[in-house]
């Protein structure tokens, strides 16, 4: 019984945690074509749709106030976290076909 409720414990508790904090002050913009980051605008990449996702591609929360993007394959994509766009960037295509498949439940209208 005891295992249980610690085993239950510790998934509630990894569950909670999700990303790394979420700070208002995340302004870092990444670009995986040049792999450099920078607190421009990804208007360094003009030719790049921006999706305007409203709900990180990697970890389901959402984006809010954070600056941090990716741009893959002619699209930028928003993320909650410090953490996401590396985790985005091991996997792309997973990601980006996720949101391709249901771009409503990434926020992109």
């Amino acid at each position: 019984m005891n295992r249980i409720l610690i085993l239950s414990f510790a998934a509630l508790t990894i569950s909670i945690a999700g990303c790394k904090s979420h700070s208002d002050d995340m302004n870092g913009t990444h670009d995986m074509h040049t792999g450099t980051s920078s607190s421009m605008s990804h208007a360094q990449d003009a030719s790049a749709t921006d999706l305007h996702n409203t709900v990180c591609p990697v970890s389901g929360e959402a984006v809010g106030k954070s600056k941090l993007t990716e741009v893959y394959n002619g699209k930028v994509y928003h993320f909650c976290c410090e953490d996401c766009p590396d985790k985005f960037k091991a996997n792309p295509d997973k990601y980006a076909s996720e949101v391709a498949a249901n771009p409503a439940k990434y926020g992109v209208k």
